[in-house]
């Protein structure tokens, strides 16, 4: 048989229990390794399963993917996906392939960012259609998604852009040539992506193609790592997004383009989370403070502390901007709700480690 095996987002740990007794049963187990990639290696993954991984690239699925059904009429395969194992066609593909041969399929299904980017704090139900932006190239700038984000907006509903990544890829020179040399791989970047969106909206302007589907002001929620511990979301223009590759740091990337149709909890659900950014933003500031003038009063020397504190513990910090309609009554709630927690923690003694500031 052919099981069909979702990853998850983040780690091996993200595996469920039936996906898991399959891939250590299994006669073999290969992963999937260029529509996505989960955030660790694949030595990790051997290692939490106790068995070998095989790494399935570009080339072996869609070109010689006889070698991964071989005999899985008689002996079970598992093909491990990264997210969902239906989030890319190619594998709707080798499953098609599958039943030709007459070999039992079964799916162990996953998380995949199709739903996990409700932790952006929009509802699902309010998603349109699903794009996917590919990198340009001097000649070839693709702009199918554009026809598909009007489609969404013109009902309201959000739209989630899927960011290209390059594994295991040629260039065209080594193509044409024939030479097996692989690119070094690539991610695309929110910042990328926006570039590139406004790009696209220039030239159907400049094409006389009527008013625009989106512009620099355009509402957008920007993620990194969906799913794992260190997930971040910034929000902002598209025109901001260009400059935040920065704050989110490394790959996977997403984009939401906002829809007009934004519903009130979508709202409050954003205050929400920028109220926790808050607490890791300024709580730490505030806290390295206190504990500067209470250890100058010990004759410590603050500037030395306050330096380790800021490079061992100060932790890298997003930021997800308030609506522009926040009454002033959230705002005073939020700060109230900050000041108590502070205020909470200073009642608690702040121990020292070596520098480091420990709650």
């Amino acid at each position: 048989m052919l099981y069909l095996v979702g990853l998850g987002l983040s780690d091996e740990t993200d595996i469920t229990v039936k996906g898991l007794e399959i891939v250590k049963k299994a006669s073999r187990v290969y992963l999937e390794a260029y529509t996505s990639i989960l955030l660790v290696e694949k030595e990790i993954l051997e290692k939490y399963y106790g068995r070998e991984v095989i790494l399935a690239d570009r080339e072996m699925v869609e070109s010689s993917s006889d070698d991964i059904l071989h005999d899985a009429q008689n002996v079970d395969v598992a093909f491990l996906v990264v997210g969902d194992p239906f989030g890319a066609t190619t594998h709707t593909d080798l499953v098609l392939r599958a039943r030709t041969l007459q070999i039992p399929i079964q799916t162990i299904p996953n998380a995949s960012i199709m739903s996990a980017i409700g932790s952006t704090g929009l509802q699902l139900y309010n998603f349109g259609q699903t794009v996917s932006m590919v990198f340009f190239t001097e000649t070839w700038k693709p702009a199918s998604f554009h026809d598909r984000i009007r489609e969404n907006r013109d009902i309201g509903l959000h739209t989630l852009v899927l960011l290209d990544i390059k594994v295991k890829e040629q260039s065209l020179e080594n193509m044409a040539r024939g030479r097996m040399i692989y690119e070094p791989p690539r991610y695309m970047t929110v910042g990328q992506c926006a570039q590139q969106m406004l790009e696209v909206e220039e030239i159907k302007s400049a094409e006389g193609e009527g008013a625009g589907v989106y512009g620099p002001e355009s509402l957008a929620v920007g993620a990194a790592r969906v799913g794992g511990r260190t997930e971040k979301f910034v929000s902002g223009t598209l025109k901001e997004l260009c400059d935040a590759d920065d704050v989110l740091g490394g790959p996977l990337h997403s984009l939401v383009l906002l829809g007009r149709r934004t519903h009130e909890l979508e709202s409050e659900c954003s205050a929400g989370a920028y109220a926790t950014m808050l607490s890791t933003a300024i709580l730490p500031l505030l806290w390295i403070l206190h504990s500067s003038i209470a250890f100058a009063k010990r004759g410590t020397n603050v500037a030395v502390f306050i330096v380790m504190c800021i490079t061992n513990t100060y932790p890298g910090i997003g930021f997800i901007c308030l609506p522009k309609r926040t009454p002033n009554s959230r705002w005073r709630l939020t700060f109230s709700a900050l000041l108590d927690l502070w205020l909470t923690k200073l009642r608690r003694t702040p121990a020292t480690d070596g520098g480091r500031v420990m709650g």
